[in-house]
């Protein structure tokens, strides 16, 4: 009799495969402009520094080198529709740890007196029919 390996991204049924397990990367920006990028072993991680300009076509320009000078094996995930995340990097202080906690705190209490003042859901009342 043959044996037959198990593909473990195929579902149980004989339907299409299912998808590969999702993989985790963490990036961390710091302060001073370093930036960390954790993943387990197999995921390959590039940290490339877009040109800067200060006008559009220079952007298009910038993009353009970017799209050329990128190891091909990265050129294809330089799309708009595999991009996972974006955000704006700022500066976090102590004082807006402490303010952020603060705002969570009063969001809190102002829940805690709205579930004290707000009536419960009314019961249904039996309806009895003679």
């Amino acid at each position: 009799m043959k044996s037959i390996a198990k593909n473990p991204h195929r579902s149980q049924q004989n339907g299409p495969p299912a998808p590969p397990p999702r993989q985790a990367v963490l990036v961390l920006a710091h302060a001073d402009g370093w930036l960390e990028a954790f993943a387990e072993r197999n995921i390959d991680v590039l940290i490339v520094m877009v040109p800067t300009t200060g006008t559009v076509a220079g952007e298009v320009v910038a993009e353009e080198f970017l799209d050329q000078t990128l190891p091909l094996r990265y050129r294809d995930l330089h799309w708009p529709i595999k991009r996972r995340a974006a955000d704006k990097l700022r500066i976090v202080r102590p004082s807006d740890l402490v303010r952020r906690q603060h705002d969570l705190a009063l969001l809190q209490g102002l829940d805690a007196v709205e579930q004290r003042f707000t009536p419960s859901k009314p019961r249904r009342a039996k309806v009895w029919t003679l």
